[in-house]
C-alpha cells in the first residue's frame, strides 16, 4: 500500500499517536524551510500560534497562494514574501475583542495582508458568533480593497 504523504509543523505526528501509522508518510517541516510538492514550490513561516504552527505560501505556475493558517497578531503575512496573489488569512473575530485570543482580528489581517501588499485576500477561521458581515467590512477597511469570506464549496482562481 502506499502511503500518503504529510508535510507536517514539529509535534503534530506525536500527538495523533498510532492512528496513523502505515497509511501516511511523514516529513517534519519547520520555520523557513521549503519543499517541492508536484508543480509546487512550498515555503513555510512559523506563526504567533501555539503549538506550533506553520502558515505556507505555494508558488506555481507564475502564482502564489499564502495561508496563515492559526496565527496571532506577532506574525506577518509578509513572512510568506510580498506580492502574494491571493491570500487566505485567518480574521477570527473584530477589533473590539484584540487581545483576548492568540487569534488575529479581521482589521489585523486586513493590515497584514496590506503591509505583505497581497493582491487579494480572503478571510477565514471566523468565530461563530461574529458576523461575517463585520468581519469582511473591517477586514476591507484595514485592506484598502474588497475582501472576500472564505465559504464551503466557494473556489478562487489565482
Amino acid at each position: 500500500m502506499t502511503r500518503c504523504p504529510v508535510l507536517a509543523a514539529p509535534g503534530v505526528r506525536e500527538r495523533l499517536g498510532k492512528k496513523a501509522e502505515g497509511i501516511l508518510a511523514w516529513e517534519t517541516v519547520g520555520d523557513g524551510e521549503g519543499r517541492t510538492v508536484g508543480g509546487f514550490e512550498m515555503r513555510f513561516s512559523a506563526t504567533d500560534h501555539g503549538p506550533v504552527t506553520l502558515a505556507v505560501a505555494l508558488e506555481g505556475d507564475g502564482a502564489t497562494l499564502g495561508y496563515s493558517a492559526d496565527s496571532g497578531p506577532g506574525w506577518a503575512l509578509s513572512a510568506l514574501g510580498s506580492g502574494l496573489d491571493v491570500v487566505l488569512c485567518e480574521a477570527t473575530y473584530t477589533k473590539d475583542h484584540e487581545g483576548t485570543l492568540q487569534h488575529m482580528s479581521a482589521r489585523q489581517a486586513g493590515r497584514s495582508a496590506r503591509a505583505a501588499q497581497a493582491k487579494r485576500l480572503v478571510v477565514t477561521h471566523r468565530w461563530p458568533t461574529v458576523s461575517a458581515s463585520a468581519i469582511k467590512a473591517e477586514a476591507a477597511e484595514a485592506f484598502g480593497r474588497p475582501v472576500s469570506q472564505a465559504a464551503v464549496g466557494r473556489g478562487y482562481s489565482l
